[in-house]
């Protein structure tokens, strides 16, 4: 018997919004960009970031119906050596774009508080107990 849960849409729809998203990423990746200024970690670039991955995150989690913990882990394993290629992917492109650690830092975190936020959803939908102080 297959688990089913909370996915908005098919998984066949759900798989191909990830791949669209992960795409779209790439793209905006892709693009010349001149004249970069300074970054620090508090800029609204790292939101930015950080927001782009948590719906990565999102999206993968529910195009591959993210119910059990291998699943989820597989993701996560995933999202978090993205990050730092996507940086590096930049990098080696010759468009004048510059590989940034605060950037790489930013996607991670996006990424894992989204893959928290499906972990969560799940849990509450489907009544799983989770470890610690998560439910009452």
């Amino acid at each position: 018997m297959t688990e089913t849960g909370p996915a908005v849409f098919s998984r066949r729809t759900a798989l191909t919004i990830a791949i669209g998203w992960a795409g779209i990423i790439v793209l905006i990746l892709s693009l010349p960009v001149s004249g970069l200024p300074d970054t620090t970690l508090w800029e609204y670039d790292k939101i930015g970031h950080a927001g782009i991955f948590f719906v990565l995150a999102l999206v993968w989690m529910n195009g591959l119906s993210a119910y059990r913990v291998r699943t989820v882990l597989f993701v996560v394993v995933c999202g978090l050596i993205l990050a730092p290629l996507s940086e590096w992917y930049q990098s080696v492109l010759p468009l004048g774009r510059i590989a940034d650690d605060y950037d790489s830092l930013a996607d991670a975190v996006g990424f894992a508080l989204g893959t928290m936020v499906w972990v969560l959803f799940v849990s509450q939908k489907r009544g799983w107990k989770l470890p610690g102080n998560f439910q009452d």
